[in-house]
């Protein structure tokens, strides 16, 4: 059975899930695990609080909608909710969470208790469930056929927070007196002082209950010899006061008609439970101890190997991990779970064992890598060596192309492409191999010139410059001709001053072509409109116990409120057209107004998307139908109208019209009859 998310505001789905809080798409159980355990997540869930009038049956609102924790149900409004409490289904699955167990009590609407005799129908040697009597009260209670009429046989309630459970059809055992009366006293008795005197009793014995701390896990106790030996002898001087504790709860079970508890019996069963778990928290503290001095020594001696499970659980003294503690019951120590003896093949093969199975192998794969030991001290002592010595020479290396990793230690040289060996005086013997292998430059001489007053003698060797004089021509070339004119042209001279260009000097103003840059201005959106007026045809208003609507061409189911434009708003209402706030009892008296049916006959109805039904109140303004809401532009509508909230109010509305036809054929088949009796009325007498 694949686990329930409820609590953690997760809604179900056959094989996927989707977190109400977040609007997350969980496409598997192991990503739903993930999620819940998410830090985000938690903070979110921590801000829902239950709706006050509906907290006992575990209803959420959750981003404007209704959230069954007990059915895992969305709700779409509060009117739903009503109807979903009355469901047999959602009071069933309350009554399961009405009682929880502690211990060896029973407790109901975390008020009172009911005893152990009581809750198996067991009176008087004979057993209500089974419907038969027996010799041996223990025995009977662990009877395969009598744990399955305890399982099927349901537990109801009523508004009075009054338990009891029907045996037959005509009777009825209350579990709080466990006496076995007929269907037809069932108010009169909860009315009965005896009963209201022994509801009583049991609320103070849970009261009591309620203080005595749960017992601890026992997980960490078995770890090595010495700590088990503690525990056996602990076990042997802690069995005569567990004997004790057992025949007194018996004593405290006894709750019937004529023997009702005793709040005396009560406080010296808790007394000696106390004085047991007290002990037994000592021991715990010893144990503690011993495992604290010990866990260097286990770490640095296990090594984990997956193929070794039995021999673990051999050690610990655990069948797959499960065990019993010294008040008999069973454990599972890896994940820290009571359950019942009848029960630890389901545990052992569910969901929860399994993944908390699966981290406790790969956690052992971890330890198994970090607790490897040393060789030795002195191998330790070279390698912290051998790490100061990179690490001062570490700019060298990186001059030298060679790159050091002190995490992975690891080194490589960027010149060869090669790993080498994490070793100071290796990779001082690879750079000096580098060096060596690269061929040394040739040294160039600079070249000399000759100066021609070292050797004046010789002017033929000697080097110098003389001035060169040039003929200025008489002849002026082309750009100097054209460049004595001003050619400043003026393009497009119709244009403004800020337009005109100057063309350059020496251009032929015919060969020029400037394109004048305009800035792109985004195409307006053309809606098609129909005013009000026109666009309905038919117009129906509909007032329902739950819902007053009005249809509108018998194609949209529109609440009254949105067709008038009246918005809810903290506790008084808003016209929208009109701007003007008004109480719930004025809606209809504003309605009629002459300005507000001006206002609505004055909007336009969007045909752009031919499914929604948006009105535009005033230019770029625009009022979605089903959800009452308005955008103040067109793309904010079309955001809107793929948002899973108009998507929800749309199929509300979409359902409410199939609801409806059946009153739309009958009143349409009448409007037909009248018309045909006008038609012949008329053509009689005229």
């Amino acid at each position: 059975m694949a686990p329930n998310f409820s609590k953690d505001a997760i809604l179900q789905g056959s094989v996927d899930y989707f977190c109400l809080i977040c609007e997350t798409y969980l496409i598997s159980e192991e990503e739903a695990f993930v999620h819940v355990s998410n830090v985000t997540h938690l903070k979110k869930l921590s801000t829902i609080q239950y709706v006050d009038e509906y907290m006992e049956d575990g209803i959420k609102k959750i981003n404007g909608k209704y959230f069954c924790e007990l059915c895992n149900k969305l709700l779409p409004v509060l009117a739903r909710v009503r109807l979903h409490i009355m469901d047999l289904t959602h009071i069933d699955k309350k009554s399961y969470h009405i009682l929880k167990r502690k211990n060896n009590f029973v407790i109901a609407f975390e008020q009172f208790v009911i005893n152990e005799q009581s809750w198996h129908g067991l009176n008087e040697n004979s057993c209500a469930l089974c419907n038969l009597e027996y010799e041996d009260e223990e025995l009977h209670k662990v009877e395969s056929c009598h744990i399955l009429n305890l399982i099927q046989n349901k537990v109801e309630f009523d508004k009075n927070k009054n338990v009891y459970r029907k045996v037959d059809e005509v009777s009825f055992q209350c579990l709080t007196c466990n006496s076995i009366l007929a269907l037809h006293d069932l108010t009169s008795h909860f009315n009965e002082g005896e009963h209201k005197s022994i509801y009583q009793t049991c609320c103070e014995a849970y009261q009591k209950i309620k203080h005595v701390p749960a017992e601890k896990s026992n997980k960490s106790k078995v770890v090595n010899k010495n700590i088990l030996k503690t525990q056996d002898k602990c076990d042997k001087n802690n069995s005569t006061d567990l004997n004790n504790e057992k025949k007194q709860t018996k004593e405290l079970d006894a709750g019937t008609k004529d023997e009702k508890l005793d709040s005396s019996k009560i406080n010296k069963a808790l007394k000696s439970t106390t004085e047991n778990k007290e002990n037994v928290s000592e021991n715990n503290e010893n144990v503690s101890k011993n495992i604290n001095n010990d866990v260097n020594v286990l770490n640095s001696q296990y090594v984990y190997d997956e193929n070794c499970e039995d021999n673990i659980c051999k050690m610990l003294n655990t069948t797959d991990y499960v065990t019993k503690d010294e008040n008999g019951k069973t454990w599972c120590i890896l994940c820290d779970w009571i359950m019942d003896s009848c029960k630890i093949f389901d545990h052992v093969e569910g969901q929860h064992h399994q993944t908390i199975l699966k981290l406790h192998k790969e956690r052992a794969k971890k330890l198994k890598n970090i607790n490897k030991p040393h060789k030795n001290v002195a191998a330790k002592n070279s390698t912290d060596k051998d790490n100061m010595l990179l690490l001062n020479s570490i700019d060298t290396f990186q001059k030298n192309g060679i790159n050091i990793n002190f995490e992975s230690n690891s080194a490589t040289c960027k010149k060869c492409t090669i790993a080498l060996e994490y070793d100071f005086e290796a990779i001082s013997k690879h750079i000096a191999e580098h060096n060596k292998s690269i061929p040394t430059k040739e040294k160039r001489k600079p070249a000399e010139f000759p100066s021609g007053t070292d050797k004046l003698a010789d002017r033929q060797n000697s080097l110098f410059t003389s001035p060169v004089h040039l003929k200025r021509d008489t002849e002026d070339t082309i750009l100097e001709i054209n460049g004595k004119t001003d050619d400043t042209i003026k393009i497009n001279d119709s244009c403004e001053d800020k337009n005109s260009i100057h063309v350059p000097k020496q251009t032929d103003s015919k060969k020029i072509q400037i394109a004048k840059l305009e800035l792109k201005k985004p195409k307006k959106i053309v809606l098609s409109k129909v005013p009000l007026i026109a666009y309905i045809k038919n117009l129906t208003a509909i007032d329902g116990s739950m819902f007053k609507d009005i249809i509108i061409n018998e194609k949209f189911v529109i609440n009254f409120l949105s067709f008038c434009f009246i918005a809810h708003e903290k506790h008084l209402y808003k016209c929208i057209l009109c701007e003007e706030s008004m109480t719930f009892n004025n809606i209809l008296d504003h309605t009629q107004t002459p300005r507000h049916d001006k206002a609505i006959n004055e909007t336009s109805v969007i045909l752009q998307v031919d499914s929604e039904f948006i009105r535009e109140l005033q230019p770029g303004k625009f009022h979605c139908g089903f959800c009452n809401i308005v955008k103040s532009s067109w793309d904010e509508m079309l955001e809107h109208l793929e948002t899973s909230s108009h998507k929800e109010g749309k199929n509300s509305a979409n359902w409410r019209l199939m609801q409806y036809e059946p009153q739309l054929a009958h009143n349409s088949m009448q409007r037909q009859i009248q018309e045909t009796l006008f038609l012949e009325m008329f053509n009689r007498f005229f």
